[in-house]
């Protein structure tokens, strides 16, 4: 089966690899399913880029969860707050660093 190797040589950027598979899918019909199977592999570090923003959110809102308990804890009167991240300052990192995936991807190929 092509796939798992596939996967591995997309993956890892085994260029040559990945063409010699490449031409394997072409020649027996299967370029639909070298389509999507690109696709799936290249989305995965994109959709990790995009739920980082999530992750951030929660960290810091499990992070302020504790200092508030710490907080009740020692009946100090300070409060503390962890700064949050807005969505609309986060997004041009996230575009940053989505520039940067696909400029390493197109360098991979040329």
């Amino acid at each position: 089966m092509v796939q798992p190797c596939l996967t591995d040589a997309l993956s890892n950027r085994k260029v040559e690899v990945a063409q010699d598979l490449r031409g394997i899918l072409i020649r027996i019909g299967r370029f639909k399913s070298l389509e999507a199977h690109c696709t799936k592999v290249h989305l995965k570090p994109i959709r990790l880029l995009w739920e980082d923003f999530d992750t951030k959110q929660q960290t810091n809102m499990l992070a302020s969860e504790k200092n508030e308990v710490e907080r009740l804890s020692s009946s100090n009167d300070f409060q503390s707050s962890l700064p949050t991240i807005s969505f609309s300052s986060w997004l041009p990192s996230f575009y940053d660093e989505l520039l940067l995936y696909l400029e390493q991807e197109w360098k991979c190929k040329s």
